[in-house]
């Protein structure tokens, strides 16, 4: 069930890889609702410290119903159970492009200023005037 929602809605024909939460530290979750599956995640543990999310998927029959947000507030339990702090969306991006920078640069890179510089540019999508 979980590779089928997944296959739904976020891959095409032929693409689908399963071994990439196969790994040690990642968590695929799966949502039941009324006895069958609607949704899933997958929580990376990226050190014993920190969690992300990723790969969230809802059936596309059950969308709309608040299920996203179920499983977000089971992805945030269970990476609270296991011992982890959320990492939001820009701590990952600003994670990423540091890890680029310094393979690019070879230098450790201004993580932040690469944060506040995100903020800034983004703060006009969270405060449309």
């Amino acid at each position: 069930a979980y590779h089928a929602i997944r296959r739904a809605v976020m891959f095409e024909e032929g693409e689908f890889d399963d071994n990439d939460e196969l790994g040690p530290g990642n968590h695929p979750l799966l949502l039941w609702c009324e006895e069958r599956p609607v949704g899933t995640i997958l929580i990376d543990n990226l050190n014993g410290e920190d969690a992300a999310f990723r790969l969230v998927a809802i059936d596309p029959t059950e969308q709309g119903r608040g299920h996203g947000r179920a499983v977000l507030r089971e992805a945030e339990a269970f990476a609270r159970a296991i011992g982890c702090r959320i990492v939001t969306g820009v701590d990952m991006f600003v994670r990423q492009a540091a890890i680029q920078f310094r393979i690019w640069h070879d230098q450790a890179a201004p993580a932040g200023v690469m944060r506040d510089s995100l903020k800034r540019a983004t703060a006009s999508a969270r405060n449309p005037e």
